[in-house]
């Protein structure tokens, strides 16, 4: 399945799937953290880079870092709209 087949609110869900592992460590929970949630306070540095391989992975999309803009995408929401930009539509 590809972006072309998933909308922003599958993505999202995905996100949350890849870093619900790391949730309760951090202190939150699936069912009340927010979109504007910032990733770093979930996962370290290190943990970006796998996040993303596993979110390219499940979704079927790509997450070039060298595309994304990480001052847009340090957010739950925003990380799903930086996929989601780099990987329009056809």
């Amino acid at each position: 399945m590809n972006m072309n087949d998933r909308g922003y609110a599958d993505l999202y869900e995905i996100i949350l799937d890849v870093i619900e592992p790391r949730l309760s460590q951090a202190g939150f929970d699936r069912n009340t953290i927010k979109p504007e949630t910032d990733l770093m306070d979930i996962i370290d540095s290190f943990g970006v880079f796998e996040t993303l391989i596993q979110i390219e992975e499940r979704a079927g999309v790509s997450a070039d870092l060298a595309k994304m803009d990480f001052a847009k995408a340090m957010t739950l929401s925003g990380l799903a709209a930086e996929i989601m930009r780099i990987n329009p539509r056809e």
